[in-house]
């Protein structure tokens, strides 16, 4: 799912093997990130979520 966000463009995100799973991490260090940043990315998230249960297996 990593993938399909940076794909996009709009934002990016790393992956984090976290007890067996993994999982997606965000890092924010930028003092500027606003809550419309977050907004953002959890739109894009959710988008690729949506196109990842839309592709054939």
């Amino acid at each position: 799912m990593a993938h399909r966000v940076q794909t996009a463009g709009r934002a990016y995100l790393a992956t984090v093997t976290v007890h067996d799973r993994t999982v997606l991490r965000a890092c924010l260090c930028n003092y500027r990130t606003s809550e419309s940043d977050l907004a953002l990315l959890l739109r894009e998230v959710l988008h690729a979520a949506d196109s990842g249960r839309a592709a054939p297996a």
